[in-house]
């Protein structure tokens, strides 16, 4: 069975050149659709349109929706097996993926960071490539100790905010013991830093408090050692999370307002939308509701201010609860419904979450108990 398909796909390149079917093998890599970019990078080349369109005239190559194109399965494995046994082409055709990878999560990430209305479309681009971006990280994390292009792969992805809306779990926890791995190997402080926050703060989010507090304070360290204020404002912010965590209130109180201060020095008003969103969340946790309720404010302002629709989504959740907490159904269920719309319009897990505490509000308002809190 197997040499009658090495015969048929023989008969479909019999009058290629050898690089018409090594570019063709090399479209094999994909572990899905993909776009130009990707042709463009694996064949070096500004303008493969002509020779892509000659491939899916022999039904080498598939079209797929939105202007993208595939291999068949079988043609695929053909191409993959044919790679595996030449190594080093193999390698090259990764590295010059790897590289045009990083460039194009920027790509969105800038895009996304634009906030408004270019955030939901930028997500829309990552959801394309993340099948092949999981491809080019796993290629990354094997050979990372000995390629160079490997090297800078894995703290690309992990720092990169779409990627954090998109990759959860396991999957987030292994990408950035993957980042700090390779910030080691390269040595350099700052990167270190950055990637042991991201990992305590992947520990965080898993409730592996004890992991979570050695690598953010590993971090906060670092930073305060280089004297990097805004290191040090974000990460005393993510250490005030993992003693809210804890139970430690009073640590905690102390690193959000830590944070808080050199943001509001530094001008960063992100960052003092982040914090104020911890300190509501800090005020909640300790029962205190109209506090909580005024910091949220505070953030939701800010995020309102700087188009993020992804930090707004959160703050009106959060009012929400706050508000149905309180007894006022009706505000609870106003603000739940702004916080599903956004969450659903980027694709966020918050929107599960957030369509079943409006159901909630929404009985509770149909049985007549609510109070305005407003």
């Amino acid at each position: 069975m197997q040499g009658l398909f090495d015969q048929v796909v023989g008969l479909s390149t019999a009058d290629l050149s050898a690089e018409q079917v090594a570019r063709w093998q090399s479209l094999s890599l994909p572990p899905g659709d993909f776009g130009l970019w990707t042709v463009q990078a694996l064949w070096e080349d500004e303008d493969p349109a002509p020779e892509l369109g000659e491939l899916v005239s022999r039904h080498l190559v598939m079209r797929a929706e939105d202007g993208r194109w595939r291999l068949h399965d079988l043609l695929r494995h053909y191409g993959r097996s044919v790679l595996a046994a030449e190594l080093e082409r193999e390698q090259v055709l990764w590295r010059r993926l790897g590289v045009m990878a990083v460039v194009r999560l920027r790509e969105i990430d800038a895009r996304f960071q634009r906030g408004g209305d270019a955030m939901v479309p930028a997500l829309a681009e990552l959801d394309a490539e993340l099948s092949l971006l999981r491809a080019v990280q796993a290629w990354a994390a094997e050979w990372m100790e000995t390629d160079e292009i490997a090297l800078m792969i894995p703290n690309a992805f992990a720092s990169s905010p779409t990627m954090d809306l998109r990759i959860v779990g396991e999957e987030k926890l292994a990408l950035r013991k993957s980042a700090l791995r390779a910030a080691v190997y390269r040595g350099e402080m700052a990167e270190i830093a950055g990637t042991a926050g991201n990992l305590g703060m992947a520990h965080q989010q898993r409730g592996e408090l004890e992991e979570a507090l050695a690598m953010t304070q590993k971090c906060l360290d670092i930073y305060e050692e280089l004297g990097d204020r805004p290191g040090i404002a974000r990460n005393s912010g993510n250490l005030g999370l993992v003693h809210q965590e804890r139970g430690e209130w009073e640590e905690a109180l102390a690193m959000h307002r830590k944070s808080l201060d050199i943001a509001v020095e530094l001008g960063n008003r992100a960052g003092m939308a982040s914090t104020y969103g911890n300190l509501g969340n800090l005020y909640s946790d300790r029962g205190e509701r109209q506090e909580a309720v005024d910091m949220y404010r505070q953030s939701l302002a800010i995020e309102e201010e700087l188009g993020n629709r992804a930090g707004m989504a959160m703050d009106l959740y959060n009012l929400g609860d706050e508000f149905g907490k309180l007894g006022d159904w009706e505000g609870a269920a106003a603000h739940f419904r702004r916080s599903l719309a956004l969450a659903e319009e980027l694709g966020m897990p918050l929107a599960d979450k957030t369509r079943q505490a409006l159901a909630n509000a929404e009985a509770r308002l149909a049985s007549g108990s609510s109070t305005s809190s407003e």
